[in-house]
């Protein structure tokens, strides 16, 4: 009865692979649809500028590409320049557009550096902070801090953070230096030199 029950089962196996599978389900497995665009949608680059920028009013109107890391991949910079208003964001099919730095109406210094992020400086009555977008492969390897107080007036400090405007965390300055080794010497490429063309939603 045993050999009989599974004799059946294997012509019965042996049919269905012929003919493609009697049990096959018309629906497929996985049925989310999977951003393939080779550019950032519109979509993307709102959300993207209004998680940051917070004004739905002054939508980005210029854009321009660069390879900052040169891993042959362009990272993208939106800009409404008249308002000051500046986002970088990486740009690749796993993360698809990320922000990297964004500059908004705010009083310091915003860098591209050639081959290894960007960088920003801003400065108060008590200290100055430079942060450190570290940028490989098309991807945010993450920020970092270093906040130095004017005139000697107390010790410096180092943090961290995996995104812009991230939770931050204390690193040691040893392991601040080695992780922005690569930004101690690179070329300042100016915004102006970029090949800024014209942006619309």
């Amino acid at each position: 009865m045993k050999k009989t029950y599974i004799a059946i089962l294997t012509a019965m196996s042996a049919l269905a692979a012929c003919t493609g599978g009697v049990t096959t389900n018309s629906q497929s497995i996985n049925t989310k649809q999977v951003e393939t665009s080779a550019t950032p949608t519109p979509d993307e680059v709102a959300g993207a500028w209004n998680n940051y920028m917070g004004d739905i009013l002054n939508m980005p109107t210029e854009m321009a590409t660069i390879d900052i890391d040169h891993d042959g991949q362009m990272e993208y910079i939106y800009a409404k320049r008249s308002q000051q208003m500046m986002l970088i964001c990486t740009f690749n099919p796993k993360d698809r557009l990320r922000l990297a730095a964004a500059s908004c109406h705010e009083e310091k210094k915003f860098f591209i550096c050639d081959g290894a992020g960007t960088s920003e400086s801003i400065e108060t009555n008590g200290y100055q902070e430079s942060r450190y977008a570290a940028l490989e492969g098309s991807s945010l390897l993450g920020v970092y801090y270093e906040i130095l107080p004017k005139e000697g007036s107390g010790p410096g400090k180092w943090q961290f953070s995996q995104e812009p405007r991230g939770i931050r965390k204390d690193i040691s300055h040893a392991e601040f230096e080695t992780q922005t080794a690569k930004f101690n010497s690179p070329q300042v490429i100016p915004f102006d030199n970029l090949q800024w063309q014209e942006y619309k939603q």
